[in-house]
């Protein structure tokens, strides 16, 4: 009986470490715990609602981690994808390849990108993290975007902006704009943790410019904000 007491509990204890825990996630500074729940707001009318967080290697040895989505309830006629190593389309819902964390790294690559096509609702993707060598060693967390409209006014008649050109951007990054006088229109630039990096206050109507030779590369976010709200939001890749 000993015996077989035993033996049932290194079974347990091999089952235990065949299945411990070796990524974390971190958002806002925070811990999140596995399957945790984060919340991201936008408008029905929003360009992209971006899910962003950090992803870190706790174990002593490299890891190639991949990722994959799992839509858990979605907004009809809405659409969704993600970038990890690279960006990938709305159908594909693995990573083809993956990205490698040295022994305690932590990347802020990923971003899960929600386009609500002025569709006005909750949608819920699960966004899991993988060792490629060992798939059960995994975290994931619930996103919800929330995309409900915050009020009547409209905010694309006082001020537009076009997309970013070069995107790819090199050395800099150009927009065209528009602003009625009585809006207040910031241009703003936010890296992957959203911090801003850049701010850049725009009036009456030409193109802005700004240098990127001081940006990271990676993956930014820029939007405009119109008396206070954010009227769209979309992806500006540094690449130099």
């Amino acid at each position: 009986m000993k015996k077989l007491v035993l033996i049932t509990y290194l079974l347990s204890l091999i089952v235990f470490v065949g299945y411990a825990q070796n990524l974390s996630l971190i958002y806002d500074g925070n811990p999140v715990p596995n399957d945790g729940a984060l919340v991201f707001t936008g408008e029905p009318s929003s360009t992209l609602i971006v899910a962003t967080i950090g992803v870190t290697n706790n174990s002593a040895v490299s890891m190639d981690v991949m990722c994959k989505k799992v839509e858990i309830s979605m907004v009809p006629e809405t659409n969704n994808s993600f970038c990890w190593d690279v960006c990938y389309p709305s159908n594909i819902y693995v990573s083809i390849g993956f990205m490698t964390l040295a022994p305690g790294e932590t990347t802020n690559a990923f971003s899960g990108d929600y386009e609500p096509l002025t569709h006005a609702g909750q949608s819920a993707i699960r966004y899991v993290f993988f060792d490629a060598a060992n798939p059960n060693d995994s975290i994931s967390f619930r996103s919800f975007f929330n995309a409900y409209p915050l009020g009547i006014e409209n905010h694309t008649d006082l001020a537009t902006l076009s997309s970013a050109y070069p995107n790819p951007a090199s050395a800099q990054a150009s927009f065209n704009y528009s602003v009625e006088t009585s809006a207040n229109a910031i241009l703003m630039v936010r890296n992957v943790l959203g911090s801003t990096v850049k701010e850049v206050q725009l009036t009456g109507s030409g193109v802005t410019r700004f240098s990127t030779l001081d940006l990271s590369e990676g993956i930014y976010f820029y939007s405009l904000v119109v008396n206070g709200r954010n009227q769209s939001i979309r992806k500006l890749v540094v690449s130099h």
